[in-house]
């Protein structure tokens, strides 16, 4: 067993801060021990104290269970319901590698720095875990290294019994569901009359107060304190329920991995044998883990006992043979349920290592439930800390899964906002989701990939991290970035993690030192969420979950969410959801997604921030007591198996100590990643020189501070360079003419034009051609791509109907003989804005039959049926912008965008009507490097496109990407050469944009097949030099 260097593990108390008077900074050691060694060598506070220390609560505010663990009484409710709510702080993560991303450690090692080294009073709140994972692959859950909920014996194994009282209150209701079934179809209605309610000796029947529910459900509340005025036919409904056996989706439970139970059969012993029928009462039937039960989930939504009665009753168990939800409340059994579930509903109190107190209570999975702690901790948590305080609470997996469902479930019941989230990545999954480094295996040591510095990896890798913080603020809610630092990772690696996520919306990103060094490695992240808590909350929910539609609700959290296109439904979940969308119980409540954890998708394989997909339902059910819409995007399974060498090979009792301890009760999987990092590595080394030379009377608090950066000087801004300086074009008299009469027509008739809007360099020399470019379907784009200055929203105004009238009416009078039609992206319509797009152009067509039209359009989220609407409205021209190479497609565009989306968006378009030139075009100074423009060059050669434009990005606000260089004309000059080197028609300037000289590259093309002779269907067979494709010398 491991032996401390250093018994004096804490600080002396001189260092505790007034936010919570029981903190006491730790004194690390290096190489960190494991987790239960640390955990074992502190001395914990009595639980009471730490309470009381920290919130001034009373002895009977708190009931202890042990000297260490208690429970929250939940009379304190009504005590402080009148003060203020603290900060509200949620942490979630990136799509974990298989080790987990260290969310629990990372939640409690902020709280070990607000508390502990900021004077910050704080409280955390976490889900309790199952023995199955404990005994299994995972190991504890406590958090890990120093920063850890303890003791950890009693955090990870049976803690107050919450969890015993759920497997006995689930398995009871499923006794009764069998019971029942077999009494249905083993006596008579009035046989079961005579038992439910049996003639008294005075010779009078009544009901229990908990068949009450049953009568209202059947219209014969009125009749509920006297049963003998039901009639005959009235007496059969109350008493044969009519169990249809295929319907019943109440599973027995166990707190344990067990794969064997995953499908059995009950009912074969001979008393389950029905005379009545001549037949054996027996079924195929499963075994769940005990978190996976709606129990679970209605422990962690249930804001007081009533409410829990409430919910309790309202589950859904099975169906009768006409199709009738039948629930807790019609076998009688809510009021049993509640009885075994009362002393589970008050939270469980206990401690970090560094003497923040915690509240551990409930603990449903994150795939199969909404994976959060409970309503009731949060609630009274946040009226313990006040209003300058913090409670911190975690949401399993990623932000598309417990962080979604804690925004749109969790904070739907518990009306709470959220003030900041911070999510936890690490550099490690990032390469990971690079979808270029080898696979992670739990027990294994991580590739060399993983252990050496790779900044290619990272960088790739990021497209799910910016994912994460887009889902975040998608709901308005600030987002900071936890970087869970490894001492493998290097300075450039974590430098360049920051650079993208605070570049990609995050309010700050910071390196987090939690598991080596306690709350003193979380400081800085405890700052960055102070500083996000001081600006208000701007939360808001993703749908309307009792107005929108269950396949609204659900197309939301695909498209917005996970990045997706679209959604398809199996024959199973059509019928279901036909059969609920018609009930309005259930029509209106919350969905809740479940799918894997590892990707945003529904396929563990499609790593990154992949786009375009298509999300197939299996299956839905629905947890009515619980209050959400399971929708099962793929086979879940509610009961865990154990692996080869489970991680209760290593539990055991270490009889040398007096009394016998428990060893090896550690987070399994994360302490041998942890373990193989190398203490060879020079962070490593430093730490470890360091801390061999500690001074006997042991660590100071300044020993923990972060020392003063040193002065670092402020980067210079990028300027612009001479070249870009916008000039007037050199203009014929005939064409200053031409460009003023079209100028003058274009402000009579009000229409507002790109070129104007953006204010265009080029308008002098498009106009003097007779080219002009318009956007169409307002101002306001459903996407937020990182280069656009154009105003985003989700729910922008309807098109006007008029506009394709009004567009084709004020063209003609411009005078001009091409016209470019640009689009914002309309995610929010259900045919993208195709049709309107469509219409504008044949009404432009039907006023001017010569007039030249180019769309420059969206990708319709990749549907092709809807780039055909386009193409088949008459339209010449067939645009869409690439924007730039495959490798920064997620860092510059929208995630509901894609590099392979687009391209087959112009391979489709170039299929389906060869006469129509293809067009697209990619900005410069974003990053890129040759060899990718030049692939991207081949890429677009290679799907049929004929026009390529290359211009300089320009960032147009502070909020904007920024210009990582100024590419030269000179450049610009090759890589139009470049371009008409592979066939393609290319102008290439720093100021050239997507519609430049539109016209002429018509005129120019068109010119070009003529001359060839080739037919419009067959396309361009060669392509040589365009003699309009240069840009005049700025």
């Amino acid at each position: 067993m491991y032996t401390l260097s250093n018994p004096n593990l804490f600080a002396t108390s001189k260092q505790r801060h007034s936010g919570c008077p029981t903190a006491r900074p730790v004194k690390p050691v290096s190489p960190v021990p494991s987790d239960i060694e640390i955990a074992q060598s502190v001395k914990p506070v009595p639980v009471k104290e730490v309470f009381r220390g920290a919130f001034n609560l009373k002895d009977e505010d708190v009931f202890s269970y042990g000297p260490y663990k208690g429970k929250i009484n939940l009379n304190i409710w009504e005590k402080l319901k009148d003060k203020p709510n603290g900060h509200y702080v949620v942490v979630c993560g990136i799509n974990p590698t298989p080790l987990g991303e260290g969310k629990s450690t990372t939640t409690v090692g902020l709280s070990q720095a607000l508390g502990a080294f900021l004077g910050q009073k704080v409280l955390t709140n976490i889900r309790q875990p199952s023995m199955g994972p404990t005994f299994g692959i995972k190991g504890g859950a406590a958090g890990g290294g120093y920063a850890q909920c303890f003791p950890m014996e009693d955090f990870n194994l049976h803690m107050t019994g919450d969890i015993h009282a759920i497997t006995a209150a689930h398995n009871l209701f499923a006794a009764a569901i069998d019971t029942r079934y077999y009494h249905e179809n083993s006596s008579s209605a009035k046989g079961i009359w005579n038992r439910l309610c049996p003639v008294d000796k005075n010779g009078k029947r009544e009901f229990e107060p908990t068949m009450y529910a049953r009568l209202e459900k059947l219209g014969l509340g009125h009749k509920k304190h006297n049963p003998d005025l039901l009639t005959e036919e009235e007496i059969e409904k109350f008493c044969i329920l009519d169990i249809d056996p295929d319907t019943i989706t109440w599973k027995r439970v166990t707190d344990c991995s067990d794969k064997y139970l995953r499908k059995v059969e009950i009912g074969l012993s001979p008393s389950e044998f029905s005379k009545k029928k001549n037949e054996q009462m027996k079924r195929t039937s499963s075994y769940g883990i005990t978190v996976s039960s709606e129990i679970m989930a209605i422990l962690a939504l249930a804001t007081d006992l009533k409410d829990l009665r409430t919910r309790l009753g309202k589950m859904i168990c099975c169906y009768s043979k006409k199709g009738e939800p039948i629930t807790a409340d019609d076998f009688g059994i809510t009021g049993a349920l509640a009885v075994l579930m009362m002393d589970a509903l008050p939270p469980n109190t206990m401690q970090t290592l560094e003497g923040t107190p915690a509240l551990v209570h409930a603990g449903p999975f994150a795939n199969i439930a909404h994976g959060n702690s409970s309503i009731i901790s949060d609630l009274i948590g946040l009226k313990l800390v006040g209003k300058d305080g913090y409670v911190l609470t975690e949401a399993g997996f990623g932000s598309d899964m417990g962080g979604e469902k804690f925004f749109n479930i969790k904070c739907y019941y518990s009306g709470l906002k959220p003030d900041c989230a911070v999510i936890v990545c690490s550099v490690r999954a990032l390469k990971l989701h690079s979808c270029e480094a080898p696979k992670i295996v739990a027990g294994q040591t991580p590739a060399k990939e993983y252990r050496e510095e790779n900044l290619h990896l990272v960088e790739k890798g990021c497209a799910n991290l910016i994912a994460h913080i887009q889902n975040v603020r998608r709901h308005g809610v600030k987002a900071v970035v936890a970087i869970n630092r490894f001492g493998t990772d290097t300075e450039a690696e974590i430098a360049l993690v920051k650079k993208i996520a605070e570049e990609n919306g995050a309010f700050s990103a910071v390196v987090a030192e939690h598991h080596a060094k306690g709350g003193a490695g979380a400081t800085a992240l405890g700052e960055a969420v102070m500083a996000a808590c001081k600006t208000p909350s701007e939360f808001n929910f993703l749908y309307d979950a009792k107005n929108d539609s269950i396949k609204t609700k659900i197309l939301k959290v695909v498209q917005e969410v996970y990045g997706g296109a679209d959604v398809k439904y199996s024959e199973k979940a059509e019928a279901v959801l036909s059969r609920y969308q018609s009930d309005p119980a259930i029509c209106c409540l919350p969905i809740c997604m479940s799918k894997t954890q590892y990707s945003l998708s529904d396929d563990p394989k499609k790593l990154g921030a992949p786009k375009g997909f298509t999300i197939t339902v299996q299956d839905m059910y629905v947890s009515a007591g619980a209050g959400f819409i399971v929708v099962l995007l793929g086979d879940i399974t509610f009961m865990p198996g154990l692996p080869i060498k489970p991680a209760y090979y290593k539990i055991d009792l270490d009889f040398s100590q007096k009394p016998p301890r428990v060893v090896g009760l550690s987070k399994a999987a994360m302490l041998h990643c942890r373990k193989v990092l190398p203490a060879r590595t020079a962070n490593a080394l430093r730490r470890a020189a360091a801390f061999s030379t500690l001074p006997k009377d042991g660590l100071t608090l300044a020993d923990f501070m972060p020392s003063a950066p040193a002065a670092a000087k402020r980067p210079q801004p990028m300027r612009k360079p001479k070249w870009l300086k916008m000039v007037n074009p050199n203009l014929t008299q005939e064409g200053t003419e031409r460009y003023k009469e079209v100028r003058a027509t274009i402000k009579e008739t009000g229409l507002a034009t790109v070129c104007q809007e953006a204010r265009c360099p080029n308008a002098g020399e498009c106009w003097s051609g007779g080219t002009a470019t318009v956007m169409i379907m307002g101002d306001t784009c459903t996407r937020g791509c990182r280069f656009c200055s154009v105003a985003t929203s989700r729910s922008p105004p309807p098109p006007d109907a008029e506009e394709p009238r009004k567009v084709a009416e004020a063209v003609t009078r411009w005078g001009v003989d091409y016209i470019v039609l640009t689009m914002v992206d309309r995610d929010d319509l259900a045919d993208q804005g195709a049709a309107h797009v469509a219409a504008t152009v044949r009404q432009l067509k039907q006023r001017q039959p010569d007039l030249k039209v180019e769309t420059l359009i969206g990708d319709f989220q990749g549907k092709l049926d809807l780039v055909e609407e386009v193409l088949n409205s008459g339209m010449d021209v067939f645009a869409h912008n690439v924007e730039t190479v495959e490798r920064l497609q997620s860092t510059v565009r929208d995630r509901r965008a894609g590099y392979t989306q687009s391209l087959n968006v112009l391979r489709h378009a170039k299929q389906a009507r060869p006469d129509v030139v293809t067009k697209s075009s990619i900005m410069l100074g974003l990053g890129e490097t040759d060899e990718e423009i030049q692939q991207t060059l081949r890429d677009l050669r290679d799907v049929g496109v004929e026009m390529v434009t290359f211009g300089q990005y320009l960032q147009p606000t502070k909020r904007h990407m920024k210009v990582t260089r100024y590419v030269t004309p000179e450049e610009f000059d090759q890589w139009r050469a470049a371009g008409e080197a592979l066939g393609l028609h290319v102008a290439s300037g720093p100021m050239v944009r997507s519609s430049y000289r539109a016209g002429d590259f018509y005129k120019s093309i068109y010119k070009d097949r003529m001359t060839k002779g080739a037919a419009a269907a067959q396309g361009l067979k060669q392509r040589p030099r365009m003699e309009v494709a240069t840009q005049p010398t700025l």
